[in-house]
């Protein structure tokens, strides 16, 4: 936690994160009714497979339609954030663009075509996983919660205890989806295009890696890591507030390795990622 501050105290980089959080709070919002659909579709099938087969749905019997869910709030915060990099930079006057609009947006897109998939697959995984999971503790906390109780076991017993604390489990986890996704996505964008805008000095088109579709290299760009300054901000991101960076090279924060904040794509822990509302600002060196 941290104290918060005054806005005139605050730098121009934690102004410019907060700003930027407005608009991932916005993006958040349909993102939000979305994943209550979702959840409450896996909800209903779990339930009625119990009650058929008095089986467990797991994600290898049931597509949970995790990457659909996702691959759309990708893109809609990709489509949102595109242009940050390009409207500062260009309002800043910061740096040489050598690529024309349709290039540089061309350039833009084919990363993102890139970065999108191999993150949504990612997260669908894990999401996936943790879904599998809340769907047997439910039915195992039912049946143990009515074997306690001295009352008999019935599939219509266990079925409707289930379903209540599998909506427990799911709802406390849509907020925490929302925000996790909405921030790599966002902040994965900026970086992508502040790549597209430099290049090195003896090239023309910018280094992106091809796998993932971050950026990797470019001599013209260093990043700044931007907290929150508020009163969940978490410790470490504090004291990570204002850490520079060229942009070939990862943030250090509590001791991990992050590209951007938000991103665990180089194994930084949940500890710092989850909820993270940290902003990258980028500058020309």
């Amino acid at each position: 936690m941290c104290t918060g501050m005054n806005t005139k105290q605050l730098s121009k980089g934690t102004r410019r994160a907060r700003r930027n959080l407005a608009l991932k709070i916005a993006l958040e919002q349909p993102f939000i009714g979305e994943l209550n659909t979702y959840f409450n579709k896996i909800r209903k099938t779990a339930i009625n497979r119990y009650k058929r087969n008095t089986e467990f749905l797991t994600s290898n019997q049931f597509d949970f339609g995790t990457e659909a869910v996702l691959t759309k709030q990708y893109r809609r915060v990709s489509r949102a954030f595109k242009d940050e990099m390009r409207l500062f930079l260009n309002t800043e006057k910061a740096i040489e663009i050598k690529q024309t609009e349709q290039e540089l947006e061309a350039t833009v897109n084919t990363a993102l075509s890139v970065f999108i998939p191999n993150a949504v697959n990612a997260s669908s995984r894990e999401i996936d996983s943790t879904t599998t999971d809340d769907i047997s503790k439910s039915f195992l906390e039912a049946s143990l919660e009515i074997t306690e109780g001295g009352n008999a076991l019935s599939t219509n017993a266990v079925s409707t205890l289930a379903s209540l604390k599998m909506a427990q489990k799911f709802s406390g986890r849509i907020s925490t989806i929302a925000l996790t996704e909405t921030q790599n996505a966002a902040e994965a964008t900026k970086i992508i295009e502040a790549a597209a805008m430099s290049s090195k000095d003896d090239e023309n088109s910018p280094i992106i890696d091809p796998a993932t579709g971050i950026a990797v290299g470019t001599l013209l760009i260093r990043k700044t890591w931007n907290a929150i300054l508020d009163q969940v901000t978490r410790q470490s991101h504090v004291l990570a507030n204002g850490q520079v960076r060229p942009l070939i090279e990862p943030f250090v924060v509590q001791g991990e390795l992050l590209p951007y904040p938000g991103s665990s794509a180089l194994g930084a822990s949940a500890s710092n990622v989850i909820n993270c509302r940290c902003s990258a600002t980028y500058n020309p060196i």
